[in-house]
């Protein structure tokens, strides 16, 4: 015999009933759809949702074989989940978020403001966003980082990896990212995108990745660059080799503001899904560049710096040093040693390489910076 005594039966139905009623009435208090609600939206447009309590806010759109699975919240404002995604504890906390078609979510993104194409996998994206960010297709992005104090635009385009622990940031003003396709940025332990030039003063600027682009292990792609996009490149902006070279090597922040501007402008796509997957630009470990243009093939490996140069077809071992210098060569080459700095020259042959000293002798950061910024805060 049990000690434990029965409840009445139309009790436990009472008190189930009042608990409903309670989540029901907190889910529309704060703006969510109740269960009774969102079952109906449910088999109206034809998705599934797992739980009905799920939060989800009113307004949401949620297309046709969509499937929202356990730990899964929408709480943003402006949210469009397109036909046939999958959410899996998955929680939407920033408004204004739109997806295309067949996107796969694993993970949270918690910033406001970004529009994905389609057929993306998307595993967790953190951090702040007073600009806009645009995705593309066909992209799998991992457990990513996406900093815009700045609020300049982050577009993205297709069939990219944005791999782990990956940071895309705009700190300050008067900056903007563009990236193209087929590029692997972060792979193997993350690294940064970003459009600081000079982040202790607060300077940044446009950054360009077109396509082909590969960065490990902490590689940093840093502001007023253009990377992986073909040799012919010069001709599409109607400039020769020589005077694009000689505007990253020499001239003034304003003529490759105004170059990268009218590439971002112009929108070159075409331009971009030209470039033969043989001419890709890898970046293996510690690497840094900024106020640079590179193309074509070229491998860049850790601890190397370069800044203010144009380089061409270039295999760059460890722990070099490329400044205020040309590289346009005739044939891919290979810098003979390790420790080299190449600084103020003009390079188009093996021999342009020889007798490279091993320290730097020349100013980190041009003069007249300081001009262009003054003029453009004010």
């Amino acid at each position: 015999m049990s000690l434990i005594p029965e409840v009445p039966k139309q009790h436990v139905e009472h008190d189930s009933l009042k608990a409903l009623r309670y989540r029901n009435e907190i889910l529309k208090r704060f703006g969510f759809y109740t269960a009774d609600e969102l079952i109906d939206l449910a088999e109206s447009v034809g998705f599934t949702v797992f739980d009905p309590f799920t939060r989800i806010r009113k307004g949401t759109v949620i297309g046709k074989d969509v499937v929202i699975s356990e730990g899964c919240a929408i709480e943003g404002n402006n949210i469009v989940i397109g036909e046939r995604s999958k959410l899996s504890y998955t929680v939407l906390r920033g408004s204004n978020l739109h997806f295309g078609v067949n996107n796969l979510i694993n993970g949270s993104i918690d910033l406001p403001n970004i529009t994905f194409g389609d057929d993306n996998i998307i595993h967790l994206i953190t951090g702040e966003n007073n600009g806009i960010v645009r995705i593309g297709n066909n992209n799998q992005i991992g457990n990513i980082k996406i900093d815009n104090k700045g609020g300049g635009d982050i577009l993205i385009g297709n069939n990219n990896e944005l791999n782990d622990k990956l940071n895309i940031n705009i700190p300050f003003k008067r900056g903007w990212i563009l990236i193209g396709n087929n590029n692997s940025l972060g792979r193997d332990g993350g690294g940064v995108v970003s459009s600081s030039y000079r982040y202790g003063r607060g300077w940044g600027g446009p950054l360009i990745i077109g396509n082909n682009v590969e960065s490990t292990r902490g590689a940093e792609i840093l502001g007023f660059s253009i990377l992986g996009i073909p040799p012919t490149f010069s001709q599409s902006v109607n400039l020769t080799e020589e005077t694009l070279a000689d505007y990253f090597a020499n001239r003034s922040l304003f003529k490759v503001e105004d170059l990268l501007l009218r590439i971002k402008d112009n929108q070159i796509d075409d331009l971009f899904s030209k470039t033969p997957s043989s001419e890709k630009v890898s970046l293996y470990g510690v690497v840094k560049v900024k106020r640079c243009c590179l193309i074509g093939k070229i491998k860049i490996k850790d601890d190397t710096r370069v800044q203010c140069a144009y380089i061409r077809d270039l295999l760059i071992p460890e722990r070099c040093n490329i400044k205020y210098s040309q590289i346009i060569p005739n044939k891919q080459l290979t810098v003979p040693l390790q420790n080299s700095m190449i600084e103020h020259k003009i390079v188009t042959n093996i021999d342009d390489l020889e007798c490279l000293p091993n320290a730097s002798l020349t100013e980190e950061y041009p003069a007249d910076d300081l001009d262009f910024y003054n003029n453009v805060l004010l």
